[in-house]
């Protein structure tokens, strides 16, 4: 399996000199790295919004599948890109801490390995970006009046990462659109983006295949 070469988490470390060379031209409509992932991801970013948007937060059932696919991919993205772990085992523990208190278990599918080769701020920018939707996404959550669904929301309740997005999207807006680096750098966004569809459809099969038994 290829490995997470990034040599950092934040696009300053890179050689920017370098990736402009790279590049062979400047972007002539001066479009950032943000921009350019802004749009070409638009269409896998409203795919996931319309999959976990579908869930009913407010339920156990709802909340425990929304919980479950967030562990299925970010145990594929551990092993996927292993310089995320800083991030992803925070993650993963309030996820678990959710879980626990919905009772619903902890045993999850597992997704096949993923293929495409990693650029850690591809991945980076799904997974500090996800902590936007999320506080839509507990508004629908506060309304329950499930005592064991409302004790359940660590995870989306953690902000504590969000000046980590704010830097991080500054350095994104001042990288260049275009180049090797920035199309491995979309890739590994839309490819991450995938793993959480993925992961949606397995753990809603999973679920269903449950409920027949």
């Amino acid at each position: 399996m290829p490995a997470c070469t990034i040599k950092s988490v934040f696009i300053k470390d890179y050689d920017m000199a370098a990736i402009l060379a790279v590049s062979g031209n400047i972007n002539q409509n001066n479009q950032s790295l943000r921009q350019r992932l802004r749009e070409d991801t638009r269409a896998a970013h409203e795919q996931i919004d319309e999959k976990f948007g579908s869930l009913d937060l407010t339920t156990c059932t709802g909340l425990s599948s929304f919980l479950k696919a967030h562990i299925v991919a970010y145990a594929a993205i551990d092993v996927w890109c292993p310089a995320l772990r800083d991030v992803i085992d925070h993650r993963m523990t309030l996820l678990e801490e959710d879980l626990s208190v919905l009772k619903t278990g902890l045993d999850q599918p597992v997704l096949d390995p993923i293929s495409a080769a990693p650029h850690e701020t591809g991945i980076r920018y799904v997974i500090l970006g996800s902590q936007l939707g999320a506080r839509l996404l507990r508004r629908q959550w506060a309304k329950s009046d499930d005592p064991d669904v409302l004790g359940a929301g660590r995870f989306l309740n953690s902000d504590d990462q969000a000046d980590l997005w704010k830097t991080f999207v500054s350095e994104l807006s001042a990288a260049p659109a275009n180049g090797d680096v920035a199309d491995d750098i979309i890739a590994s966004a839309n490819t991450t983006f995938d793993v959480f569809f993925k992961a949606f459809e397995l753990t809603q099969r999973k679920l269903q295949d449950a409920c027949i038994v």
